[in-house]
């Protein structure tokens, strides 16, 4: 009995130069910075934890709940969301996203409680889930070949930069006291 033989690519496909990149990397560069200011609530709050609880009168485990609703949304209809972009399309998803966290940002700056907080995380959530699916579904429908798997692979690492400068923001918050007003003009600087 003979075994048929797969043919291995050859060496010198395997060793061949990479193509140059194609695409619009000026698309990537938007993409990503809409990518990283889409989780800055979440990197914000959770440095400053304490003083945003302490401002609100809130016992400080209510925070952990607060930050939870950020994923709420992407949790339950990340699929919903993913088939809604495919109908609008990328370029409006994200554009319609980011009226959401304009709205969010301002429900948590006017929040004067820790359920007026809760609910501008959970807004802040949802515009993430738009962002979340708009974001990946640009960079796949407007890069080819390497340049998609590089952006890709780029868009992946938006959370880290965030929880650096979350880390970074703790730093700087203990020293500088950070006070009610201070914490709700970081949350609109985002």
């Amino acid at each position: 009995m003979a075994q048929s033989a797969t043919p291995l690519p050859s060496a010198s496909a395997a060793d061949a130069p990479m193509p140059l990149l194609k695409g619009n990397w000026t698309t990537v560069a938007i993409v990503y910075a809409i990518g990283l200011g889409s989780m800055a609530l979440v990197g914000i709050l959770s440095p400053l934890a304490l003083t945003v609880t302490a401002s609100l009168g809130a016992p400080k485990a209510a925070i952990g709940f607060a930050i939870a609703l950020f994923s709420l949304p992407a949790t339950i209809v990340a699929t919903v969301g993913g088939s809604l972009v495919d109908r609008i399309g990328p370029r409006r998803a994200l554009l319609l996203t980011s009226p959401v966290f304009v709205l969010s940002d301002l429900v948590v700056w006017m929040a004067h409680d820790i359920w007026l907080l809760n609910l501008g995380v959970l807004l802040s959530g949802i515009g993430y889930l738009g962002i979340l699916n708009g974001g990946a579904a640009m960079l796949i429908g407007s890069l080819e070949g390497h340049a998609r798997t590089r952006a890709m692979t780029l868009w992946s690492t938006y959370a880290p930069p965030v929880s650096l400068s979350a880390c970074f923001l703790q730093r700087h918050s203990r020293k500088a006291k950070a006070g009610a007003m201070r914490w709700r003009c970081m949350v609109l600087s985002c």
